[in-house]
């Protein structure tokens, strides 16, 4: 057993160092947060329940709403002001709402199509892009993730849609 666990650990290194491919996909998984009070159409200040991991310049997309707030700054722990309509009309929320907090760098997790196909976490391909979970369509609101190799859409975290077989654009 010691031989084998001190060949395979060889085998590891020399790998690496001859700079053969390993497996590392790295995915960034989108930080949350939720709505403390029920907004207005109009409203662009507002509660949330946490601002950790919330700076100006990120987004916040809320998926009860369909819609994504520019985040202009973090007046006070708690609270965010923010630009409305980046995508998706004005629209009341409801108290709880869930926003997926969108990094400045990253986005990635924002689409306008369906990802189809087969993915692999962490990577990017013709069908769509799993470096970042979950890839969220703005135009129809679905939540996608790559689970086992497969995107899944959900709306409202109901699992509505799976690409098998995979869908062409």
């Amino acid at each position: 057993m010691r031989t084998l666990i001190r060949n395979a650990s060889l085998g590891l290194a020399l790998a690496v160092l001859l700079g053969f491919p390993t497996i590392t996909h790295a995915q960034t998984v989108l930080n949350t947060t939720t709505l403390t009070n029920a907004i207005t159409a109009t409203q662009t200040t507002f509660v949330v329940g946490s601002t950790a991991n919330i700076v100006a310049g990120s987004s916040l997309y809320n998926s009860r709403t369909n819609e994504t707030y520019v985040v202009l700054s973090v007046p006070v722990s708690g609270s965010v002001t923010v630009r409305r309509g980046a995508t998706g009309a004005g629209r009341r929320a409801p108290a709880s709402a869930l926003l997926y907090i969108v990094p400045v760098a990253s986005n990635a997790a924002l689409g306008t199509q369906d990802p189809y196909g087969a993915c692999t976490r962490g990577e990017q391909t013709a069908g769509g892009d799993a470096r970042v979970s979950p890839f969220i369509n703005v135009n129809n609101g679905v939540v996608w993730v790559c689970r086992s190799n497969l995107w899944q859409g959900a709306t409202r975290f109901l699992v509505t849609r799976d690409c098998d077989p995979p869908l062409t654009p």
